[in-house]
């Protein structure tokens, strides 16, 4: 995969978008889907791919071109940060999940010690004032 990074900014690349070309490095800024109009890493990849199945004319004598390889190229880090987009973001659901848990627990702690101290009685309450 390194190698097809490196083949990347040695070559330049440059992804189709409606909105012009976009860099390598543009790619890892960009929302996986969007509703609202903005590019996204899907709008990418499926631009590339059609373009690719257009290039696509299937010869049994002649190699692939620069430019199909190329196109095949980009695709595969289009996919690649995709991939690791949606493991960053299922990362940070299940960080979100657990903090969640976490506040979940820590309020039904509070509620334990309070009903802990509602049975006590009101010497031992006073007690617990810190003066």
């Amino acid at each position: 995969m390194a190698d097809l990074f490196e083949t990347a900014t040695k070559s330049k690349f440059r992804y189709p978008s409606r909105k012009g070309n976009i860099t390598t490095e543009d790619l890892w800024d960009l929302p996986l889907s969007s509703k609202s109009g903005l590019i996204s890493l899907d709008e990418v990849a499926k631009t590339l791919n059609k373009e690719i199945k257009e290039a696509e004319e299937e010869s049994f004598v002649e190699e692939k071109s620069s430019v199909s390889k190329d196109l095949e190229a980009k695709f595969d880090i289009v996919k690649r940060v995709i991939e690791v987009r949606k493991g960053e973001n299922a990362l940070l659901l299940q960080a979100k999940k657990d903090g969640q848990n976490n506040i979940q627990i820590r309020q039904l702690i509070a509620e334990k010690k309070n009903e802990v101290r509602k049975n006590l009685s009101i010497e031992e309450l006073e007690k617990l004032i810190v003066e």
